[in-house]
């Protein structure tokens, strides 16, 4: 399990971008659990454009709780 959104983009990051990132991460994590669970992948789709780690990093921690709910 690759939920590092780093791992694949730049595994060279100094520790406070790392640290930025992961914020960023858990920011996007939540509001994508204010939505309703058909509308996640599209709007992680548009927040993430340019960042297809970041995406899939989000994808990943969300699967169970789309798992769940069905």
């Amino acid at each position: 399990m690759a939920l590092n959104p780093d791992a694949e983009s730049d595994p060279g990051l100094e520790p406070s971008d790392l640290a930025q990132r992961w914020r960023l991460t858990e920011e996007l994590f939540h509001r994508a659990m204010e939505c309703a669970p058909d509308e996640r992948t599209q709007k992680i789709a548009e927040w993430t454009n340019e960042d297809p780690a970041m995406r899939a990093a989000l994808l990943e921690l969300l699967a169970p709780t789309c798992a769940w709910k069905s």
